[in-house]
């Protein structure tokens, strides 16, 4: 039996090598993990999955315009919510659950965006936030590994993105989904 798994395995191994993709325009398709206190998501190509605090998360771009369609599992349901341009910020509004089930939403807005300092300042409800993304490298306008370190209302809290790259667009929509599921959760 060893022997047939050892075989099995190779051969997926090999089909992986000889039908993956080799090159990308761009570093975004590695498999990096977001890292923070409740997280424990993946990043590869624009989306993420996997849970915050325990709840189970899967986000992909919008095929037509630019923002993020976040999908979350909450007292055996299905929520859905889209960050995306509206007015002169990008928001969305984030649905939850109780033990009850009854629904309520939080809204998450990013107000003011600032790629060459790397900071994202908005909303979370009421509360403000402002977070700052840093990185010891740079790869070309994209942050290699980079830090994000959050201040929401008085509450600090920080996560990084190991072993993949995030332009300021990409880091907007990361912070939409840690923020926004965070608060969902009850995690901050």
């Amino acid at each position: 039996m060893g022997t047939l798994v050892r075989v099995l395995l190779a051969t997926l191994i090999c089909s992986a090598v000889a039908f993956g993709h080799e090159d990308h325009d761009h570093d975004h398709g590695q498999l990096g993990m977001l890292k923070g206190e409740n997280l424990g998501l993946f990043y590869s190509d624009h989306a993420i999955s996997g849970h915050v605090k325990g709840s189970l998360v899967f986000a992909a771009p919008l095929e037509n315009e630019y923002g993020i369609k976040l999908e979350h599992r909450m007292e055996g349901a299905t929520l859905t919510s889209e960050f995306k341009k509206n007015g002169s910020a990008f928001s969305g509004k984030l649905i939850q659950l109780n033990a009850k089930g009854e629904k309520s939403e939080i809204e998450v807005a990013a107000t003011k965006v600032n790629g060459k300092e790397g900071s994202i300042d908005g909303f979370v409800g009421t509360t403000p936030f402002t977070v700052k993304i840093s990185s010891k490298t740079m790869n070309g306008n994209h942050y290699v590994d980079p830090t994000f370190n959050v201040m929401i209302g008085s509450k600090a809290y920080s996560f990084q993105l190991v072993g993949g790259t995030a332009c300021i667009g990409c880091a907007l929509k990361i912070t939409y989904v840690v923020l926004g599921m965070l608060h969902t959760t009850g995690a901050l």
